[in-house]
């Protein structure tokens, strides 16, 4: 029962990596297009040292988030490929195929080898697909940044009798670049509507099942169980984690776009079609810009807050059954 549960959980894996690298083959084109629109963005220092300062720290956290989720994942396969270390004894990492007969020293060791090489393959697939999505989103949330430090910077003189040439011009741009930035966004969620809602089933799975191997075996569970389980657990949890902030930032940062314009001096009775430009801007920063999947769940911390119940209340009902 637990090496059944233990190969499906590897398959859940497997599945992920392989369905990610077949949507890249078949929606390059999509995904070529998302990536052009960042050459359109905007420099780090469009709207001076203190925007410049704001966008550096925006960058160094989204290299740490990055960097801790790389060393989730580093953890989770280190923990898999020890797997036949800890338990001492000749099992091949994964549910494999084996065309000789593993009791042979030689055999065992061809298989392991090339069993390592495979799964370093798809992890990096995997792990590339990932730090692509979070890093364009990155970017977005960062373009987003630079739209709000244009709207606090908007030179809008109340003096002038009727609309200022200058303040206008410098609302086209935001505006077009606000428009640029949510249909970067639009396009992102495109591309992961579909992904997303096989990643939170497997997501779900490979929790439920790397806890139930945890808690089946009694309390505590033996020392080999918790080194092999623990950081694959982490992981599986890390990247469940690492999508669902990223869309909750996203989705503050696009709506936050409104308080920015709203502190400008929209209120210039002087200066009218400036006024109407930004109001438009306001509403329209209020309907949030948001990553789905398949344009139902939301991708945010309630989601993930969501998945964690499910799965909890999953493994209850399998211990129930099991017991």
């Amino acid at each position: 029962m637990h090496v059944a549960v233990d190969n499906l959980t590897t398959i859940g894996v497997a599945c992920q990596v392989l369905l990610k690298d077949i949507d890249i083959l078949i929606n390059r084109k999509k995904y070529t297009q998302v990536v052009d629109c960042v050459n359109e963005f905007w420099p780090d220092d469009k709207f001076g040292t203190r925007a410049m300062i704001k966008v550096n720290r925006i960058r160094s956290r989204l290299i740490k988030f990055v960097e801790i989720y790389l060393w989730l994942i580093v953890f989770g396969i280190a923990s898999f490929f020890l797997k036949t270390i800890v338990e001492r004894e000749k099992n091949l990492p994964a549910l494999w195929i084996a065309f000789c007969d593993l009791n042979n020293s030689p055999c065992y060791v061809i298989n392991y080898v090339a069993q390592v090489l495979c799964i370093l393959w798809g992890m990096m697939g995997l792990l590339s697909y990932d730090f692509m999505i979070i890093l364009l989103l990155g970017l977005g949330y960062r373009e987003f940044e630079q739209i709000k430090c244009g709207f606090l910077e908007l030179p809008i003189n109340e003096t002038v009798a009727g609309d200022d040439a200058e303040a206008l011009e410098q609302i086209r741009d935001l505006v077009k670049q606000h428009n640029l930035v949510l249909e970067f966004i639009d396009g992102i969620r495109g591309l992961l509507s579909k992904i997303l809602v096989f990643q939170f089933v497997a997501v779900s799975y490979m929790i439920c099942s790397s806890l139930f191997l945890l808690s089946a075996v009694g309390f505590p569970p033996p020392k080999s169980t918790i080194y092999r389980i623990i950081p694959y657990l982490a992981s599986v949890f890390g990247q469940n984690l690492l999508f669902c902030i990223a869309g909750q930032l996203i989705s503050d940062q696009s709506t936050s776009v409104a308080d920015a314009a709203y502190a400008s001096k929209w209120w210039a009775k002087t200066q009218p079609r400036l006024r109407r430009a930004i109001c438009l801007v306001i509403l329209r920063s209020q309907r949030e810009s948001q990553i789905s999947a398949a344009g139902i769940i939301k991708v945010d911390l309630n989601t993930f807050v969501a998945v964690t119940k499910t799965t909890s209340s999953v493994l209850a009902f399998a211990n129930a059954i099991f017991q």
